[in-house]
C-alpha cells in the first residue's frame, strides 16, 4: 500500500498547486464528508499521485483521483460516505446504499438478487432491495 505524505505549503510546488485544484473541485464532497482529506501518495514505483484519504473516517482506504478529475468530482461530490455504516449516501437521489459484500456472490445466493421489501420506519415506508452494483462513471 502507497505511504501518505503531507503535501508542502509552498503554493509555488505543482503538487500543491495539484492539490488544491482537486480540494476545490470536490469541495461539496469535503464539506459533506469532513473526516476525509486529499493526501499525496508515492507508489512503489515512485510515482506521486492524489487521493481521497480516510473516506468514511476509515484510515485503510483511499480514492485515488484521477487525472481527469471532472467525471469522478461530479459523482464524488453527490456522495455521502456515513463512517457509522459500510454504505453510501446519494444526496442527490437520497438513495441508501449498503454495502453488503466486496467479494462475488456465490452460485447459491445469485437467487437473493432483486428481492424486495417494504421497511416500515417511523410512519414512512421505505422499499428495500438487493441489487448488482453500478459504475457511476
Amino acid at each position: 500500500m502507497a505511504k501518505a505524505k503531507p503535501m508542502p505549503a509552498t503554493p509555488h510546488n505543482a503538487a500543491a498547486a495539484a492539490a488544491a485544484a482537486a480540494a476545490a473541485a470536490l469541495k461539496p464532497f469535503f464539506d459533506y464528508n469532513t473526516l476525509s482529506s486529499i493526501v499525496e501518495l508515492e507508489r512503489a514505483s515512485g510515482t506521486k499521485i492524489l487521493a481521497v484519504d480516510r473516506p468514511w473516517g476509515d484510515r485503510s482506504l483511499e480514492l485515488v483521483i484521477p487525472d481527469d478529475i471532472g467525471p469522478f468530482a461530479s459523482v464524488l461530490n453527490n456522495l455521502g460516505l456515513p463512517p457509522r455504516y459500510s454504505a453510501i449516501w446519494h444526496r442527490d437521489t437520497k438513495d441508501f446504499e449498503v454495502l453488503w459484500t466486496a467479494f462475488r456472490l456465490a452460485s447459491t445466493s445469485e437467487e437473493i438478487i432483486g428481492r424486495k421489501l417494504l421497511f416500515k420506519f417511523r410512519g414512512k415506508n421505505i422499499i428495500v432491495s438487493l441489487v448488482l452494483p453500478v459504475t457511476a462513471y
